[in-house]
C-alpha cells in the first residue's frame, strides 16, 4: 500500500506524536511540550505534511493524513516489538525505527512488517503444537505480542 510521502525522521516522529496524543485536541503545542522542543520547530515539521494535504491547517488529521498515519503506527509498532523481543533497549529501538521508518521505501517496510508478523505467528502455532497448558510467566513475552490479553489463571498455596 503505497503511502505516498516520504518523511525525515525527525517529521515523521512529530506526526506520529500528533497522532498519539490522547487528552483534548492534538495540537503543535501539545507535541513541543511532550517532545522538549520548541512550537516552531513542529510547526515547521508538520508544515510539509499540510502541504501535502495530510493535515489542516491547525494539524488536524485530514481522511488521507488518517489513513496514512495508521499505516505509519502499525508499522512502527511492528518493527518496534520486534527490535525490542530481541533485546534492544526501548530508546534504541524507538530510535532505529524511526530511522527505518524514514529511509525504507514501502515495499520494504510492508515486507519488514509481514516478517515480523510471520515470526509472531510461528511462535504461537509452536505453542499450539506443544500443547502446554501452563509454562512460566517469562516464556510470555516469547509467545505474545505486546498488548492486553485476557486470561485464567490459578493460584496456588
Amino acid at each position: 500500500m503505497k503511502t505516498e510521502k516520504k518523511p525525515n525522521a525527525e517529521g515523521l516522529k512529530y506526526i506520529i506524536a500528533l497522532a498519539e496524543i490522547n487528552e483534548g485536541r492534538p495540537s503543535a503545542t501539545k507535541v513541543a511540550n511532550k517532545l522538549g522542543v520548541n512550537r516552531s520547530t513542529v510547526c515547521r515539521a508538520l508544515a510539509g505534511y499540510v502541504a501535502e494535504g495530510f493535515l489542516t491547517d491547525n494539524f488536524q488529521f485530514t481522511l488521507k493524513g488518517a489513513h496514512y498515519i495508521d499505516i505509519c503506527i502499525e508499522r512502527k509498532e511492528s518493527i518496534f516489538n520486534a527490535l525490542v523481543s530481541k533485546g534492544m533497549s526501548k530508546e534504541k529501538a524507538e530510535t532505529s525505527v524511526m530511522s527505518i521508518l524514514s529511509c525504507c521505501d514501502d515495499e520494504t517496510l510492508d515486507m519488514l512488517a509481514r516478517s515480523v508478523d510471520k515470526l509472531y505467528d510461528s511462535r504461537k502455532k509452536r505453542l499450539q503444537k506443544e500443547k502446554k497448558k501452563s509454562f512460566p510467566g517469562s516464556k510470555a513475552n516469547d509467545y505474545l505480542r505486546v498488548g492486553n490479553y485476557t486470561a485464567s489463571f490459578l493460584f496456588l498455596k
